[in-house]
Protein backbone atom coordinates (compact mmCIF):
# COMPACT_ATOMS: atom_id res chain seq x y z
CA UNK A 1 0.00 0.00 0.00
CA UNK A 2 3.13 2.43 0.68
CA UNK A 3 3.78 1.59 -2.81
CA UNK A 4 0.51 2.56 -4.53
CA UNK A 5 0.62 5.92 -2.46
CA UNK A 6 4.05 6.61 -4.16
CA UNK A 7 2.97 5.95 -7.71
CA UNK A 8 0.31 8.61 -7.67
CA UNK A 9 3.49 11.21 -8.04
CA UNK A 10 1.43 14.47 -6.76
CA UNK A 11 4.36 16.66 -6.81
CA UNK A 12 5.78 15.96 -9.98
CA UNK A 13 3.03 14.17 -12.54
CA UNK A 14 0.01 13.30 -10.88
CA UNK A 15 -1.57 9.59 -11.54
CA UNK A 16 -4.93 9.63 -11.05
CA UNK A 17 -5.22 5.66 -11.94
CA UNK A 18 -2.96 5.06 -8.86
CA UNK A 19 -6.35 5.58 -6.79
CA UNK A 20 -7.86 2.57 -8.31
CA UNK A 21 -6.30 -0.22 -5.69
CA UNK A 22 -5.92 2.49 -2.63
CA UNK A 23 -9.96 3.33 -3.09
CA UNK A 24 -11.67 -0.45 -2.97
CA UNK A 25 -9.03 -1.22 -0.25
CA UNK A 26 -9.87 1.76 1.84
CA UNK A 27 -13.91 0.91 1.16
CA UNK A 28 -13.62 -2.71 1.96
CA UNK A 29 -11.38 -1.80 5.77
CA UNK A 30 -13.81 0.62 6.77
CA UNK A 31 -17.00 -1.75 5.27
CA UNK A 32 -15.17 -4.99 7.55
CA UNK A 33 -14.53 -2.21 10.52
CA UNK A 34 -18.28 -1.43 10.46
CA UNK A 35 -19.32 -4.99 10.36
CA UNK A 36 -17.20 -6.19 13.15
CA UNK A 37 -18.92 -3.08 14.97
CA UNK A 38 -21.75 -4.08 14.78
CA UNK A 39 -20.90 -7.69 15.77
CA UNK A 40 -19.27 -7.22 19.30
CA UNK A 41 -20.27 -5.59 22.56
CA UNK A 42 -19.46 -1.91 23.79
CA UNK A 43 -16.07 -2.21 25.41
CA UNK A 44 -15.49 -5.78 24.52
CA UNK A 45 -13.67 -7.45 21.10
CA UNK A 46 -14.57 -10.04 18.87
CA UNK A 47 -11.14 -11.70 20.24
CA UNK A 48 -11.64 -12.79 23.37
CA UNK A 49 -9.35 -11.40 25.64
CA UNK A 50 -7.40 -13.81 27.90
CA UNK A 51 -6.68 -12.52 31.74
CA UNK A 52 -3.51 -12.86 32.85
CA UNK A 53 -3.54 -10.36 35.49
CA UNK A 54 -2.33 -13.01 38.56
CA UNK A 55 1.07 -13.66 36.29
CA UNK A 56 2.06 -9.60 36.66
CA UNK A 57 0.78 -9.46 40.15
CA UNK A 58 5.00 -8.43 40.78
CA UNK A 59 4.81 -5.42 38.88
CA UNK A 60 1.89 -3.85 41.82
CA UNK A 61 4.60 -3.12 44.34
CA UNK A 62 3.72 0.53 44.26
CA UNK A 63 3.41 3.45 41.60
CA UNK A 64 6.30 2.97 39.49
CA UNK A 65 5.09 -1.10 39.10
CA UNK A 66 1.45 0.02 38.56
CA UNK A 67 2.79 2.83 36.12
CA UNK A 68 4.68 0.06 34.11
CA UNK A 69 1.57 -2.59 34.12
CA UNK A 70 -0.37 0.03 32.42
CA UNK A 71 1.64 1.56 30.23
CA UNK A 72 3.52 -1.95 28.87
CA UNK A 73 0.98 -2.63 25.83
CA UNK A 74 0.54 1.44 24.69
CA UNK A 75 4.91 1.49 25.25
CA UNK A 76 5.78 -1.99 23.63
CA UNK A 77 3.48 -0.71 20.76
CA UNK A 78 4.73 3.07 20.39
CA UNK A 79 8.87 0.68 20.18
CA UNK A 80 7.55 -1.44 17.68
CA UNK A 81 6.53 1.81 15.29
CA UNK A 82 9.67 3.35 16.29
CA UNK A 83 12.13 0.90 15.96
CA UNK A 84 10.51 -0.67 12.79
CA UNK A 85 10.49 2.49 11.38
CA UNK A 86 14.38 3.27 12.09
CA UNK A 87 15.32 0.02 10.72
CA UNK A 88 13.54 0.80 7.25
CA UNK A 89 15.35 3.93 7.33
CA UNK A 90 18.52 2.72 7.70
CA UNK A 91 17.71 0.36 4.84
CA UNK A 92 16.56 2.95 2.52
CA UNK A 93 19.21 5.70 4.00
CA UNK A 94 21.81 4.87 1.17
CA UNK A 95 19.76 4.36 -2.45
CA UNK A 96 18.13 7.77 -0.80
CA UNK A 97 20.53 9.90 -0.58
CA UNK A 98 22.30 9.41 -3.72
CA UNK A 99 19.48 10.85 -5.12
CA UNK A 100 19.55 14.13 -3.22
CA UNK A 101 19.75 17.10 -5.53
CA UNK A 102 18.23 20.16 -6.45
CA UNK A 103 15.00 21.90 -4.37
CA UNK A 104 14.71 18.58 -2.21
CA UNK A 105 18.64 19.21 -1.29
CA UNK A 106 17.35 23.14 -0.56
CA UNK A 107 14.50 21.50 1.74
CA UNK A 108 16.53 19.59 3.54
CA UNK A 109 18.59 22.04 4.40
CA UNK A 110 16.11 23.81 5.75
CA UNK A 111 15.41 21.36 8.09
CA UNK A 112 19.25 21.54 8.97
CA UNK A 113 20.28 18.64 7.84
CA UNK A 114 23.18 19.95 5.06
CA UNK A 115 25.19 17.96 2.10
CA UNK A 116 24.31 14.67 0.88
CA UNK A 117 23.93 10.92 1.30
CA UNK A 118 22.60 9.00 3.70
CA UNK A 119 23.68 10.88 6.57
CA UNK A 120 21.19 13.83 5.57
CA UNK A 121 18.36 11.30 5.00
CA UNK A 122 18.57 10.00 8.59
CA UNK A 123 18.49 13.48 9.75
CA UNK A 124 15.03 14.13 8.26
CA UNK A 125 13.82 10.74 9.20
CA UNK A 126 15.46 11.17 12.92
CA UNK A 127 12.60 14.01 13.11
CA UNK A 128 10.07 11.64 12.38
CA UNK A 129 11.46 9.53 14.96
CA UNK A 130 11.65 12.26 17.01
CA UNK A 131 7.93 13.29 16.92
CA UNK A 132 6.79 9.99 17.65
CA UNK A 133 9.19 9.76 21.02
CA UNK A 134 6.84 13.30 21.40
CA UNK A 135 4.03 11.51 20.99
CA UNK A 136 5.00 9.02 23.70
CA UNK A 137 5.88 11.88 26.23
CA UNK A 138 2.55 13.32 25.73
CA UNK A 139 0.97 10.32 26.43
CA UNK A 140 2.85 9.48 29.32
CA UNK A 141 1.30 12.86 30.67
CA UNK A 142 -2.19 12.30 29.66
CA UNK A 143 -2.37 8.82 30.81
CA UNK A 144 -1.30 10.51 34.60
CA UNK A 145 -4.09 12.95 34.19
CA UNK A 146 -6.58 9.76 33.46
CA UNK A 147 -5.50 8.12 36.66
CA UNK A 148 -6.65 11.08 38.34
CA UNK A 149 -9.91 12.32 36.63
CA UNK A 150 -11.35 8.64 36.70
CA UNK A 151 -10.49 8.36 39.97
CA UNK A 152 -7.78 5.83 40.32
CA UNK A 153 -5.37 7.99 42.17
CA UNK A 154 -8.00 8.08 44.91
CA UNK A 155 -6.98 4.80 46.42
CA UNK A 156 -3.15 6.01 46.17
CA UNK A 157 -3.52 9.24 48.19
CA UNK A 158 -5.87 8.11 51.02
CA UNK A 159 -3.04 5.02 51.19
CA UNK A 160 0.88 5.61 53.12
CA UNK A 161 1.63 6.57 49.45
CA UNK A 162 2.40 10.42 49.29
CA UNK A 163 1.73 12.09 45.89
CA UNK A 164 4.95 13.14 45.20
CA UNK A 165 6.19 9.35 45.72
CA UNK A 166 3.40 8.39 42.71
CA UNK A 167 4.13 11.57 40.45
CA UNK A 168 7.85 10.79 40.76
CA UNK A 169 7.44 7.22 40.25
CA UNK A 170 5.35 8.08 36.80
CA UNK A 171 8.05 10.50 35.55
CA UNK A 172 11.01 7.92 36.55
CA UNK A 173 9.04 5.10 34.37
CA UNK A 174 8.28 8.15 31.64
CA UNK A 175 12.09 9.01 31.17
CA UNK A 176 12.82 5.42 30.94
CA UNK A 177 10.83 5.00 28.46
CA UNK A 178 12.11 8.20 26.22
CA UNK A 179 15.83 7.39 26.90
CA UNK A 180 15.12 3.74 25.99
CA UNK A 181 13.13 4.82 22.45
CA UNK A 182 15.97 7.06 21.39
CA UNK A 183 18.00 4.01 22.33
CA UNK A 184 16.26 1.78 19.77
CA UNK A 185 16.06 4.21 17.31
CA UNK A 186 19.79 4.92 17.06
CA UNK A 187 20.64 0.96 17.65
CA UNK A 188 17.95 0.14 15.23
CA UNK A 189 18.90 2.69 12.83
CA UNK A 190 22.20 1.45 12.70
CA UNK A 191 21.53 -2.13 11.68
CA UNK A 192 19.57 -1.11 8.66
CA UNK A 193 22.41 1.07 7.54
CA UNK A 194 24.89 -1.40 8.49
CA UNK A 195 23.37 -3.79 5.86
CA UNK A 196 23.56 -1.46 3.09
CA UNK A 197 26.99 -0.49 4.03
CA UNK A 198 26.11 3.15 4.13
CA UNK A 199 29.20 4.14 6.28
CA UNK A 200 27.89 5.27 9.35
CA UNK A 201 29.12 4.15 12.71
CA UNK A 202 27.33 2.69 15.42
CA UNK A 203 28.40 5.39 18.07
CA UNK A 204 27.31 8.45 15.58
CA UNK A 205 23.25 6.87 15.26
CA UNK A 206 23.60 6.22 18.38
CA UNK A 207 24.41 9.68 19.49
CA UNK A 208 21.62 10.76 16.90
CA UNK A 209 19.13 8.65 18.65
CA UNK A 210 19.47 10.11 22.18
CA UNK A 211 19.80 13.50 20.06
CA UNK A 212 15.91 12.45 20.10
CA UNK A 213 15.19 12.67 23.78
CA UNK A 214 15.74 16.05 25.13
CA UNK A 215 12.91 17.50 22.77
CA UNK A 216 10.67 14.44 24.39
CA UNK A 217 11.57 15.72 27.99
CA UNK A 218 10.68 19.00 27.31
CA UNK A 219 7.24 17.95 26.40
CA UNK A 220 6.91 15.93 29.51
CA UNK A 221 8.06 19.08 31.85
CA UNK A 222 5.10 20.89 29.96
CA UNK A 223 2.54 18.76 30.38
CA UNK A 224 3.56 17.74 34.07
CA UNK A 225 3.91 21.46 34.72
CA UNK A 226 0.20 21.72 33.35
CA UNK A 227 -1.32 18.87 35.25
CA UNK A 228 0.45 20.06 38.52
CA UNK A 229 -1.45 24.09 37.62
CA UNK A 230 -4.60 23.07 35.44
CA UNK A 231 -5.06 19.65 35.36
CA UNK A 232 -7.93 19.93 33.08
CA UNK A 233 -6.30 21.71 30.56
CA UNK A 234 -2.81 18.66 30.41
CA UNK A 235 -3.93 17.12 27.03
CA UNK A 236 -4.91 20.44 25.28
CA UNK A 237 -1.76 21.93 26.36
CA UNK A 238 0.50 18.91 25.66
CA UNK A 239 -0.77 18.02 22.61
CA UNK A 240 -0.93 21.52 21.05
CA UNK A 241 2.78 22.07 22.37
CA UNK A 242 3.67 18.76 20.18
CA UNK A 243 1.71 20.11 17.20
CA UNK A 244 2.81 23.34 17.07
CA UNK A 245 6.31 22.17 17.11
CA UNK A 246 5.65 20.02 14.50
CA UNK A 247 4.08 23.02 12.11
CA UNK A 248 7.13 25.16 12.70
CA UNK A 249 9.33 22.87 11.89
CA UNK A 250 7.25 21.60 8.61
CA UNK A 251 6.55 25.18 7.30
CA UNK A 252 10.18 26.37 8.32
CA UNK A 253 11.10 23.69 5.72
CA UNK A 254 9.43 24.96 2.77
CA UNK A 255 9.03 28.15 3.01
CA UNK A 256 10.67 31.51 5.02
CA UNK A 257 9.64 31.80 9.07
CA UNK A 258 11.56 34.47 11.28
CA UNK A 259 13.88 32.85 13.26
CA UNK A 260 11.56 34.01 16.37
CA UNK A 261 8.78 31.65 15.49
CA UNK A 262 11.33 28.89 14.75
CA UNK A 263 12.67 29.09 17.91
CA UNK A 264 9.13 28.18 19.76
CA UNK A 265 9.37 24.67 18.46
CA UNK A 266 11.72 22.35 20.49
CA UNK A 267 12.66 20.24 17.47
CA UNK A 268 14.35 23.18 15.86
CA UNK A 269 16.97 23.03 18.63
CA UNK A 270 17.36 19.80 17.99
CA UNK A 271 20.30 19.20 15.87
CA UNK A 272 19.83 17.28 12.61
CA UNK A 273 22.47 14.55 13.65
CA UNK A 274 24.05 12.17 12.13
CA UNK A 275 24.05 15.07 9.30
CA UNK A 276 25.76 17.49 11.73
CA UNK A 277 26.88 16.31 15.04
CA UNK A 278 24.43 16.74 18.08
CA UNK A 279 24.68 20.04 20.20
CA UNK A 280 24.95 18.82 23.76
CA UNK A 281 24.93 22.03 25.17
CA UNK A 282 21.36 22.97 23.85
CA UNK A 283 20.26 19.00 24.82
CA UNK A 284 21.74 19.74 28.11
CA UNK A 285 19.65 23.23 28.77
CA UNK A 286 16.29 21.09 26.79
CA UNK A 287 16.70 18.87 29.39
CA UNK A 288 17.26 21.12 32.58
CA UNK A 289 14.21 22.77 31.11
CA UNK A 290 12.33 19.67 31.06
CA UNK A 291 12.98 18.79 34.09
CA UNK A 292 12.43 22.56 35.74
CA UNK A 293 9.00 21.91 34.39
CA UNK A 294 8.43 19.27 36.14
CA UNK A 295 9.51 20.05 39.47
CA UNK A 296 7.60 22.89 39.57
CA UNK A 297 4.43 21.14 38.17
CA UNK A 298 5.46 18.34 40.89
CA UNK A 299 4.78 20.82 43.91
CA UNK A 300 1.69 22.89 42.55
CA UNK A 301 0.36 19.00 42.52
CA UNK A 302 1.15 18.74 45.93
CA UNK A 303 -1.16 21.54 47.03
CA UNK A 304 -4.09 21.32 44.90
CA UNK A 305 -7.17 19.43 45.43
CA UNK A 306 -7.83 16.31 43.19
CA UNK A 307 -9.90 17.15 39.89
CA UNK A 308 -12.13 14.61 38.55
CA UNK A 309 -12.91 15.00 34.68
Amino acid sequence: PLGWVEERKPLTSPQHLALLPIVPLTAVLVTVAVHLAGRRDAGASIVADRDHSEAHLGLLYGPSGLAIRLMRATVIGWWVAIGLSALIYGFIAKSTGATVSGSVKEVLSKLGATGTGAATVFSVCFLIEAILIGFVAAGQVTAARSEESEGMLDHFVVRPVSRSAWLGGRLLVALVVLVLSGVAAGVLGWLGAASQHTGLSFTSLLGAGINLVPPAIVILGIGVLTFGIRPRATSIVVYTVLGWSLLVVIVGGFGTVGHWVLDTSVFHHMASAPGVPPNWEANGIMTAVGVAAALVGGLAFRRRDLQGA
